[in-house]
């Protein structure tokens, strides 16, 4: 859990609060159930365009591009599991298929309120650099956006 409260003195001053969090829980040997969500708001205030709160690409809603989606007040939520393959001895050291959803809300200013979904599915393999592997990720409309991740630095 990570979390921050404040005002930010700028041109057009505004008090905020930021809060990320996630949870991973095992279930049984081979399983994992993991929980995210975010919340980052302006309270109330309109943020211009370069101040506003960002989401989308590859740590939330996966099905749309980097930084999709600017809003001044996002909620975004998702679950998914993590499972790895039973005759392995060390399971977590395994290749793991994931599947989760993604629902985001976003207030977009003159456009309103929007609010966007994502599932995806993947194939993750433990690396030096972290995970490498492959996703797929479908938004609402049906649009699919395919990955190929080769870990973090």
């Amino acid at each position: 859990m990570e979390g921050a409260s404040g005002y930010s003195f700028r041109n057009v001053s505004y008090p905020y609060f930021e809060n990320h969090f996630s949870s991973f829980h095992p279930v049984g040997r081979h399983t994992t159930v993991f929980a995210a969500n975010q919340v980052d708001t302006s309270m109330g205030r309109k943020l211009d365009y370069f101040e506003q709160y960002t989401a989308g690409g590859m740590s939330q809603l996966t099905a749309y591009r980097y930084q999709e989606f600017h809003a001044s007040t996002l909620v975004f939520g998702g679950a998914g599991l993590i499972l790895r393959n039973p005759s392995v001895r060390r399971p977590m050291r395994s290749p793991g298929f994931a599947a989760w959803y993604e629902a985001g809300l976003f207030d977009a200013g003159s456009a309103g309120w929007q609010t966007h979904q994502s599932t995806s599915a993947g194939v993750f393999v433990p690396t030096p650099l972290g995970a490498a592997g492959m996703t797929l990720s479908v938004d609402e409309s049906g649009r699919a956006r395919f990955r190929v991740l080769i870990g973090s630095f």
